[in-house]
């Protein structure tokens, strides 16, 4: 039997000899830092539980970088890029990471080639699971429900799923960045955030679509049209318009507008224009230009009191609150 080679922990020490540079630990976690004069910032490597680890890296590079990494055992990834850009190839096949974008990724035997760009700061979370600890967390769940990585991979190399970062999702990749504990309460506080994490994730890509479903009445042309909806909606995110509106709009009825959009994007209509909303009235509070009335109002609220009731609804503190805690 081909005995395994590398695991997911490698993948920084393939890093490391590639770029020369440096790894220290304080006994709970390990940093590689990148100089100044190569650029700067750093890596996190915080291990949580056997298999489990969460990686946060916060850096920028003076001269751009071509890495390769290989890794011919079972895992899985969850990354979050916050800020920057690259581009990767998945055994050749070239894709892109950039920010506001969510990936999960199942290997079982990949070839990664990595791009870096001079100058690109980049923020990006990553969850590494291995194989035992995805058994582990799926003990007692029946076969016919479990998360089953040979399943879901079959019969390929690798199996990636990518979407947008959602509200809810930034909220706790915000806390994660600003875990308020001290060891020991900090990884404990940390694992707990990595798990929900992985729980929001598991349950939007193996459950959700599990669901029996009818089958879809919605011909291709509707189809096109309701992600015109969506385009829409975000583009004319401070305008307040009626289902009737947007159905004229894009050519559709408010029937097929309402019950299509569920069906292929998961959300009601104005449940997606409300998280999109969150999202934007985040990135808006986070750069501190605006004032909370100006925000509700940027987002489409014209009262500022029901932006800020939204807001709780939404992340569970209001926006000042939000302000307070960055």
């Amino acid at each position: 039997m081909k005995q395994p080679t590398v695991f997911f922990h490698s993948f920084y020490q393939q890093y490391r000899e590639q770029t020369q540079l440096s790894q220290t630990s304080d006994g709970i976690q390990d940093w590689i830092y990148v100089p100044e004069s190569k650029g700067g910032g750093s890596i996190q490597i915080i291990p949580l539980r056997k298999g489990l680890e969460l990686v946060i890296a916060d850096y920028h590079i003076h001269e751009q970088q071509m890495l390769d990494f290989q890794c011919d055992v079972p895992m899985i990834e969850l990354s979050f890029c916050l800020k920057g850009a690259s581009v990767y190839t998945l055994n050749g096949k070239e894709a892109q990471m950039c920010a506001d974008i969510s990936q999960l990724f199942f290997f079982k035997d990949v070839q990664i080639r990595r791009r870096n760009k001079a100058e690109e700061h980049m923020i990006v979370l990553e969850i590494k699971l291995s194989l035992q600890a995805l058994e582990e967390l799926m003990a007692g769940v029946p076969d016919r429900i479990r998360v089953d990585f040979f399943k879901i991979i079959g019969s390929e190399s690798v199996r990636s799923f990518l979407g947008e970062i959602s509200p809810a999702v930034q909220l706790i990749l915000q806390q994660i960045l600003t875990c308020p504990y001290q060891h020991p309460l900090k990884k404990l506080f940390l694992e707990s955030k990595v798990l929900e994490l992985v729980t929001i994730y598991f349950q939007q890509y193996f459950y959700e679509w599990t669901q029996g479903k009818s089958t879809s009445s919605l011909k291709a042309s509707d189809v096109k049209k309701l992600y015109q909806v969506r385009e829409l909606l975000v583009e004319q995110i401070d305008q307040s318009l009626t289902l009737v509106e947007i159905a004229r709009k894009v050519g559709l009825n408010d029937f097929k507008l309402k019950k299509g959009f569920k069906e292929v994007f998961g959300h009601t209509v104005f449940g997606y224009l409300r998280e999109q909303r969150m999202k934007q009235a985040i990135v808006l509070l986070e750069k501190r230009e605006l004032n909370i009335g100006q925000i509700a109002l940027a987002v489409g609220y014209t009262n500022p009191s029901h932006f800020a009731a939204a807001f709780h609804k939404q992340f569970g503190v209001n926006p000042s609150e939000f302000t307070r805690g960055q």
